[in-house]
């Protein structure tokens, strides 16, 4: 959804049964966007903020998938219109954390969340542990995860860290330095399943050519041997059981 490094606003649909993807039109969304989150019910998509060409957005869409249409859903707009936000999601709430806000040009904490059976927004009590944007998101059933990203506005710093989000709670606190990337990474790519999360991006200066994995049942970190891929900058990627990464572009942006 949305694009980069354009502002779009189509909408691509990836069948898992034959990893085939086509355009549908009937989705695309209300602005040509880019940076935004994603997150997703068992019946919709979200489509969460972003930036246009001129101005951060704090609009929600919600794609259902039993029509693939999209619907403007008001009520779930978000209080701080961000981008490049770290994104994960359970069963009954998707959660958008930091991101990038444009005055004062900076990095945020906020944790901000849409409860998918009111399509409403809300903003948690408790912050991330540090302002981080450009993460990757994963999630176990009971935990978010944000590895890696930006401390600060471009050029960085780049971040190696993990910060879990405790969905019971809605808290969040740094993970041992056994969930640590090897390095700094940015504009992140991610995928998971049940048990692990799946992620790649940008190393500083140069696009990472590995995948890293992340252990939900050890909160463990890892390179996963042979997984040599052609470096993209800024990734997405999309879970069924698998992942598989998406668009890119190869070298590192700053924005």
């Amino acid at each position: 959804m949305g694009g980069f490094p354009s502002y779009l606003s189509s909408v691509d649909k990836c069948t898992y049964s034959d990893d085939t993807t086509t355009i549908v039109p009937a989705a695309d969304l209300s602005d040509e966007v880019r940076g935004q989150a994603a997150s997703a019910s068992e019946t919709a998509g979200y489509n969460i903020c972003g930036t246009n060409s001129t101005a951060n957005v704090s609009i929600v869409d919600k794609i259902t998938f039993a029509d693939d249409t999209r619907a403007r859903i008001p009520g779930a707009d978000a209080t701080h219109a961000t981008r490049y936000i770290n994104y994960c999601t359970n069963t009954t709430t998707g959660y958008f954390a930091g991101g990038k806000i444009p005055s004062p040009n900076a990095l945020i904490s906020t944790i901000q969340k849409v409860t998918y059976s009111t399509d409403t927004s809300s903003v948690s009590p408790s912050n991330l542990v540090a302002a981080q944007g450009y993460a990757a998101g994963n999630q176990s059933s009971t935990a978010g995860y944000f590895t890696g990203g930006r401390a600060g506005v471009p050029p960085g710093p780049d971040i190696s860290s993990t910060q879990k989000l405790t969905f019971a709670t809605d808290t969040a606190a740094n993970l041992p330095a056994s969930a640590d990337l090897p390095n700094g990474i940015t504009h992140i790519a991610a995928a998971g399943n049940a048990t692990d999360g799946y992620l790649s991006g940008v190393s500083t200066p140069f696009p990472a050519s590995t995948i890293q994995k992340i252990n939900y049942s050890t909160e463990t970190l890892a390179n996963i041997p042979g997984t040599a891929t052609d470096g993209v900058a800024p990734g997405g990627a999309a879970t069924s059981g698998r992942g598989s990464q998406q668009f890119g572009t190869p070298a590192p942006v700053n924005c």
